[in-house]
């Protein structure tokens, strides 16, 4: 077999899920649309196979004492891939849950804009790193940084009726009278087991409640030697409130503890001295809490010397986003609020500006869930990412984004067991007078109804007013099918 052009990604042989046997030939810096009924083999082509390869590879290239905190890429079922360069998946997952990423961490920006108020914002109040709400410097003391507070109602926790002897004093399963975090107190030596809470002293009750950790100096023989005694409020907080374990228990902590914005920074996350740092009469929580295209207009009024070259990096970043459709949004936005579409296009945005080339991105139907508007300006996304000489392979439905393809790969004939081969791959009007499912689809319009169905009777939804929703009241017929729609990040689907 001849040596394949060294522009050309060559698949032999991939039969990963329902693929039969496939292969072909993909043309490197260009965008290539996988079409197709679900489950026809799009995503086993390029995800399970070509991206999954890659990975595997590039894995391979570490020591084995790296490999092992890696993620494990099996070998696909695939005879031989060549001229494969490194693939990344730019998919619509949202970043790990963590309160304490944001857009603007995500994205980088944040760092940008610490490092700018760090040199140019007045008074000085530190260098770069004072300015996260991550860093001892810089966070708010009330929230730790989170710009929300949850305040745990130690009545609805505790009943002081009870002794510690008594079933169900605390309530909260791992805590309940027998369990070991209950033997933390019973078995401290520190309390009266058969004392009501109440009528402890005050030195006992703000022992039981607020102590932090201590090593008791003479413990009862039941006592595990290496524990540490430590008060329920501070407790809770450090091993319930704040992990996993209060995630899994959620309904149980909704009854006992309420969260609001932080009084003391007003969610602002920093404390009083970084937001005492300005440039233009505006800290950097003002700045973070401004959509994107007032965020581009702020840093253009930035006139200071030393902030040319940030000022050039934080635009170039910022109007990514922008045109990506994603200028409504804020850089304190959390990450875990986001859609699995922006997540996806806040990635496509971070790579666009990347120095890598010759990369190979692979998205699975990033035009989910977007309004036309926000199609076009995908387009010219990945146009712009395709052109800064990286090859695109796009599992994608929407006519529009496969139109902008430079070939198009179309699977099926079918679905599952019926899918797996390759029935047409060319341009977008050979596709359009093909005789595959996507062709004939690609040809056919759809038709206006007549008439429409009556409602039966209404819904009143009244002064909704989550998020960006203005006090919205809306009547939602009954027993007929009704869409709403709007630009992504219009309050549609709230």
């Amino acid at each position: 077999m001849a040596v394949p052009s060294p522009d050309i990604i060559r698949i032999t042989g991939a039969s990963e899920n329902n693929l039969k046997h496939v292969s072909l030939e993909i043309k490197k810096k260009k965008i290539t649309v996988f079409t197709g009924v679900s489950g026809s083999g799009k995503s086993s082509l390029c995800l399970d196979t070509i991206a999954a390869e890659s990975r595997r590879e590039l894995n391979e290239t570490f020591p084995s004492f790296v490999q092992q905190y890696l993620p494990k890429y099996g070998r696909p079922e695939v005879e031989k891939i060549e001229n494969l360069p490194v693939t990344i998946v730019i998919d619509q997952k949202k970043p790990a849950a963590n309160t304490r990423s944001t857009v603007g961490t995500y994205t980088d920006i944040y760092a940008l804009l610490r490092l700018l108020f760090s040199r140019v914002g007045k008074p000085f109040v530190g260098y770069s790193d004072s300015f996260s709400f991550n860093h001892p410097a810089g966070k708010c003391p009330r929230c730790d940084g989170l710009g929300m507070v949850t305040d745990l109602d130690i009545h609805k926790l505790v009943d002081f009726d009870k002794c510690l002897n008594d079933e169900d004093v605390i309530h909260f399963p791992t805590f309940t009278t027998g369990a070991w975090r209950w033997k933390r107190y019973a078995y401290s030596g520190l309390f009266d087991l058969d004392k009501k809470i109440r009528d402890y002293s005050p030195e006992e009750l703000d022992l039981f409640l607020y102590s932090p950790q201590i090593r008791l100096k003479n413990p009862p023989s039941n006592w595990p030697k290496s524990a540490r005694f430590e008060g329920i409020y501070p407790r809770m907080y450090r091993s319930i409130i704040t992990t996993k374990e209060g995630k899994r228990q959620q309904k149980v902590l909704d009854q006992m503890v309420s969260t609001f914005v932080c009084p003391e920074c007003g969610g602002s996350r920093v404390n009083e001295k970084i937001r005492s740092c300005k440039i233009n009469g505006k800290n950097i929580a003002d700045v973070t809490d401004m959509s994107i295209p007032d965020a581009i207009g702020f840093i253009r009024s930035v006139d200071a010397p030393l902030a040319v070259d940030l000022k050039r990096e934080l635009l170039r970043r910022l109007t990514a986003l922008e045109e990506i459709g994603l200028g409504y949004l804020s850089l304190s936005r959390g990450t875990g609020t986001l859609s699995g579409g922006e997540a996806q296009r806040i990635k496509i945005a971070k790579y666009i500006n990347s120095a890598l080339s010759d990369m190979v991105y692979v998205l699975d139907e990033p035009s989910v869930g977007l309004h036309p508007k926000d199609i076009e300006r995908l387009k010219r996304s990945l146009l712009r990412l395709r052109d800064h000489g990286n090859t695109i392979l796009i599992v994608e439905h929407h006519r529009e984004i496969i139109k902008i393809a430079d070939e198009i790969v179309d699977m099926g004939p079918a679905a599952g067991s019926g899918g797996g081969t390759i029935m047409y791959q060319g341009n977008y009007d050979g596709l359009v007078e093909s005789d595959t499912i996507t062709g004939r689809m690609l040809r056919s319009r759809s038709q206006w109804k007549d008439g429409v169905r009556t409602p039966k009777s209404f819904f009143t939804l009244e002064h909704a007013k989550l998020h960006n929703l203005k006090d919205v009241t809306a009547h939602i017929p009954f027993g007929v099918m009704t869409v709403i729609a709007g630009v992504a990040g219009s309050g549609n689907l709230l």
